[in-house]
């Protein structure tokens, strides 16, 4: 095992807004053309019908991560690329009366929701002002949608109750919209002391990605898929949508021709939920930051798989 950094491509902070929110997103990289309206019944799966409530879960961790709590502990299944790390949310009780459950692409309008959930999982609101936490969540957001080969949302009527983002390495693509999104919030951003502080965080976790690919690649690893990231919302979680969604990117590996695949995470997440699978704790780098006036050291990893050991184990729920 070696010692050193985090995701492959960078979030690089090279894009320039062009549009609006509702026209920033294109449906999804593997059917764009598709309507919003035309995008939705792709996978459907019941859940029990009532309240879901957080249960306690077991040690989860990143792209797929999992916050344990007491009580009913919501919990956010998290993935990222980079630090995709899972952060602890804030408990919440929510009575859900659905019973079905709805994988579909990514829609325009999905955006300032997705961006929000992002924003609440890193719980960039306890860490700096309310205005600095939403850019912070939007440049998090932009970074990892605007590489995706593949998207899908967990929609339980309307709601969206999770999401998998994942990347095939090598066909690259870029979200230009999303890019320019990115640029322009990061230019905001370096207007105040807080924002240039989170700037110099969000490089410091690019360098340290890097640095981790780069010791990936000593040790032999040739990746050519990326889950960049991944989220279950707490007062769904428990019951199977995160299990659900990273089959879903496994599958779409599979079709792809994909075998070597990889995340990033770090131990502000729970780890069970990957070593659970089974996939293999790679590499490791540690990286520190001050923000507002704390100072926070991260052990970034990387975890990889083969994708056929995914599927021969878990198949496609």
């Amino acid at each position: 095992m070696c010692i050193s950094g985090t995701p492959e491509s960078s979030r690089g902070f090279s894009m320039a807004r062009t549009s609006s929110e509702a026209n920033a997103v294109d449906t999804n990289s593997s059917s764009s053309s598709a309507s919003s309206s035309n995008s939705i019944d792709i996978i459907v799966f019941s859940l029990p019908a009532g309240t879901l409530g957080g249960s306690r879960l077991p040690a989860v961790p990143h792209h797929c991560l999992s916050i344990r709590g007491e009580k009913p502990a919501s919990t956010w299944a998290v993935c990222r690329s980079r630090r995709v790390s899972a952060r602890v949310e804030a408990r919440m009780e929510v009575a859900v009366n659905m019973s079905q459950v709805v994988l579909r692409s990514m829609r325009a309008e999905d955006l300032p929701s997705i961006e929000h959930i992002v924003g609440r999982t890193w719980n960039y609101e306890d860490q700096v002002g309310v205005a600095t936490a939403v850019r912070f969540a939007r440049i998090d957001t932009c970074n990892c949608l605007s590489r995706r080969t593949f998207m899908r949302v967990a929609d339980i009527d309307g709601r969206i109750a999770g999401f998998i983002v994942a990347n095939d390495l090598r066909e690259p693509r870029r979200d230009y919209a999303l890019i320019a999104r990115q640029i322009m919030t990061i230019a905001r951003l370096a207007l105040s002391r807080e924002g240039r502080e989170g700037l110099r965080m969000f490089a410091g976790y690019e360098r340290a990605d890097a640095r981790l690919r780069q010791a990936a690649k000593a040790a032999g690893k040739r990746y050519e898929g990326e889950v960049v990231l991944f989220i279950v919302s707490p007062e769904f979680k428990g019951h199977g949508v995160g299990r659900r969604l990273f089959g879903a990117a496994m599958d779409y590996f599979r079709q792809r021709g994909i075998e070597d695949f990889f995340l990033f995470t770090d131990t502000s997440c729970d780890f069970g939920f990957y070593e659970h699978r089974g996939l293999i704790r790679r590499c490791a780098r540690n990286v520190s930051f001050s923000l507002n006036g704390h100072d926070q050291t991260l052990d970034m990893y990387i975890y990889d798989d083969a994708t056929s050991h995914q599927l021969e184990r878990y198949g496609v729920e």
